[in-house]
């Protein structure tokens, strides 16, 4: 790697225009068209210390000086120089465009995808206004001590990412620099609020209302309602609420078919979903604001609230459209200890892993809200219509309708060919009617719902919507089905499913293939 690549690219992690976290540079693996090669080439051993002291050579050209943590590492029976480069506290960093023995002159340099480049006005400007905040949670907490930092729990998480800190003998002190969740001068080190947020047992002693609750109203007049407060690290607080959620709410239906051994699967609610939605409130949520954290499920609806909303450079529409891409995290750290626990996504990724495991159950798309002044996000999930089965009057009743709710596959950006699924034009309505599935002999024993009501499954009419979001999820996970296939899915004569089949045409969901007794369907292609 040529020595004004290195240069350059520590200059543009240092000034981490993204919020990211800066990144790595590795020294002794080769590249081809973007992808290592291996087994690495590897760096001769006794040229270890000579490269690294051309770092620190390399590194005091960088303005302000900046120095990032370099450790010779041996993979694969090779030594490597492993580099990493944090966002610096002194931003913006600039550095030499050529590396000559008369300098050239100087400038900026950020990341773009994966190339370091030289940073334009517009970016220049912005290095500037970020320069002068460092992330909350980036900050010193001058209210808390050294001893606010249990050793215990930060031990614990360096077991879990697998690193070989777990295996020093490390005090506390030297555990919370190595981790970078302390810093200040030497004869007064202060933890980080990251490290607080992380390494101590009661986050908020520093942090008011720094907790996730979960509220559960089963019925509208809150009548049994129920609620569980998850207090600790945060990370404690996500997965012990993820796992409350996924054993207590969520639930599956299993749809049996004669002809064949597997089944249908479908959950009230996806836990993929779920878990991307609570984990990026956690990421995104201000600490620097006293709310908490609220997941409310009602008896159709799953609503999850935080404080405060998303940045200004995400429009409205880009909301309706769920295009959430903004330039800025707002705490890069806390993203850095999730995404190494495998709890968040980072680049923008969270978005769409929660609309595709939406679409692969067959579920609505979700609802994205927020005020003028963006001072809240909510996340909505409906319910998969084939859990919204006790009758429409019933439905009714429990306050079930998606324009009340704020469903709108339109306004949503929901595209029924990209997702096969339109409740709108499937008639998605509580007050129409079905079938009777008893009269079709549909055999309530072939499905299971751990959150229904005491009514056994499928003893009330089943909705259109549902019978298509059946068909839809069961296409999810065939290439094509057939009017026999479908007639053993939804207990129904075949003239009842060439009915429903040519509604699902007409609404663009899904396509015929075929005629006579060759005919199949499949989902609507772009």
């Amino acid at each position: 790697m040529e020595p004004e690549v290195v240069l350059h690219s520590l200059c543009a992690f240092a000034n981490d225009i993204n919020n990211l976290g800066g990144g790595y540079l590795v020294i002794g693996v080769d590249e081809h068209e973007g992808m290592p090669v291996l087994p690495p080439a590897g760096l001769p051993k006794n040229s270890l210390d000579r490269i690294q002291k051309e770092l620190i050579s390399l590194c005091h050209r960088i303005e302000p000086l900046y120095m990032p943590v370099c450790e010779p590492v041996e993979f694969e029976g090779q030594w490597l120089l492993l580099i990493w480069a944090p966002g610096g506290y002194d931003r913006p960093y600039r550095a030499p465009i050529e590396i000559t023995k008369k300098e050239t002159g100087k400038a900026y340099y950020v990341r773009r995808f994966s190339n370091s480049v030289r940073a334009s006005k517009s970016e220049i400007e912005e290095l500037m206004d970020i320069g002068g905040s460092i992330p909350f949670d980036d900050r010193i907490n001058y209210q808390s001590s050294m001893n606010d930092l249990r050793i215990g729990l930060m031990m614990e998480h360096l077991g879990k990412v697998d690193s070989v800190l777990a295996q020093e003998e490390l005090d506390s002190l030297s555990m919370a620099l190595d981790l970078r969740v302390a810093d200040g001068p030497r004869e007064n080190r202060h933890p980080l609020n990251v490290g607080l947020m992380f390494f101590n047992e009661d986050p908020e002693r520093f942090f008011r209302e720094a907790r996730i609750e979960v509220v559960d109203i089963p019925d509208p007049t809150g009548e049994g309602m129920t609620e569980r407060v998850f207090h600790g690290p945060l990370n404690r607080q996500l997965s012990d609420a993820l796992q409350y959620i996924h054993n207590t709410v969520l639930a599956e239906k299993i749809f049996k078919l004669e002809d064949r051994a597997e089944a249908i699967r479908v959950f009230n609610y996806p836990y993929a979903a779920v878990e991307e939605a609570l984990s990026n409130a956690v990421y995104h949520k201000s600490y620097q604001i006293p709310e908490p954290i609220t997941v409310r499920i009602e008896r159709d609806r799953m609503i999850i609230l935080s404080f405060p909303g998303p940045d200004r450079s995400i429009s409205d529409e880009d909301l309706k459209k769920h295009r959430l891409v903004s330039r800025r995290y707002r705490n890069r750290r806390i993203g850095d200890f999730l995404k190494e626990l495998h709890l968040a996504e980072g680049r923008n990724t969270g978005v769409p892993t929660m609309l595709k495991a939406l679409r692969d159950n067959g579920s609505p798309p979700p609802v994205f809200e927020t005020d003028e002044d963006r001072t809240f996000l909510s996340v909505t999930f409906m319910i998969h219509p084939s859990f919204m089965s006790d009758g429409s009057e019933e439905a009714q009743s429990a306050g079930f309708n998606p324009q009340s709710a704020g469903f709108n596959p339109q306004s949503a950006g929901f595209n029924p060919q990209s997702a096969g699924f339109n409740p709108q034009s499937a008639g998605f309505n509580p007050q129409s009617a079905g079938f009777d599935p008893q009269s079709a002999g549909f055999d309530p024993q072939s499905a299971g719902d751990s959150r229904s009501s005491t009514q056994p499954i499928g003893l009330k009419k089943t909705k259109l919507a549902e019978q298509q979001a059946l068909i839809i999820t069961y296409l999810r996970h065939h290439d094509r089905i057939t009017s026999s296939t479908a007639s053993d899915l939804l207990r129904l004569q075949p003239r009842r499913v060439r009915l429903i089949f040519n509604k699902m045409q007409d609404a663009g969901m899904i396509q015929r293939i075929g005629a006579g007794r060759g005919t199949y369907y499949t989902l609507q292609q772009q």
